[in-house]
């Protein structure tokens, strides 16, 4: 999808694919190497890592330098984001706010929802279905049938967060345009040839 909106936009997108077998080396090698690449002005690390190895995702994603991390997943000391990992079951049902992102079907269930809460289901998942043409439909991480009895609000999947999702990979290109803008510009007053200069 990210490739696809790029293209139409006239971003010229590479997917760099590593294979499962992906040291925590050879992730943060390649980052290094988008890094010192002056023609690539952005650089988006897919998440989840999809490795047989443990790799350190606050590490590999704050490889990523400002100036290229169009999507903003680098935590820094001076930003507000807040990323946590929710480790036990008691945790999740005390959870005001619930927001799941686990890339797995249906695993969250009724029982694991507080009364009330509000529920996020982040996953895209596809199972099979013969009664859709397709033979396949989309379902997310939450069971939606035992949850929605507990929440208070719960999304839909597929249509909850994708309208969020496909603004997400917007800000995405915006931000990449941005960064070559700034890029061009710089050329541009080391070149001596006024406020903006296209080459």
């Amino acid at each position: 999808m990210k490739l696809k909106a790029a293209a139409e936009i006239g971003i010229n997108a590479t997917h760099l694919r590593l294979p499962r077998t992906a040291t925590e080396d050879e992730v943060l090698h390649s980052i290094t190497e988008v890094n010192e690449n002056s023609a690539i002005h952005g650089l988006i690390v897919q998440l989840p890592l999809d490795s047989i190895h443990k790799i350190d995702t606050e590490k590999v994603t704050n490889a990523a330098p400002p100036e290229k991390d169009v999507d903003g997943k680098a935590l820094r000391c001076f930003n507000m984001f807040v990323m946590f990992c929710v480790t036990s079951l008691l945790s999740i049902k005390l959870a005001d706010i619930l927001v799941v992102g686990l890339g797995k079907v249906e695993m969250v269930t009724g029982d694991w929802v507080k009364k009330g809460a509000v529920v996020i289901d982040c996953g895209i998942n596809h199972i099979l279905d013969g009664t859709r043409p397709s033979g396949k439909r989309e379902v997310g991480d939450v069971q939606y049938s035992s949850a929605k009895e507990q929440a208070g609000f719960i999304t839909l999947v597929p249509g909850g967060v994708e309208p969020m999702t496909e603004h997400g990979n917007s800000v995405c290109l915006k931000n990449t345009v941005a960064h070559q803008a700034k890029a061009l510009e710089y050329k541009s007053s080391n070149l001596n040839c006024g406020a903006f200069c296209s080459r």
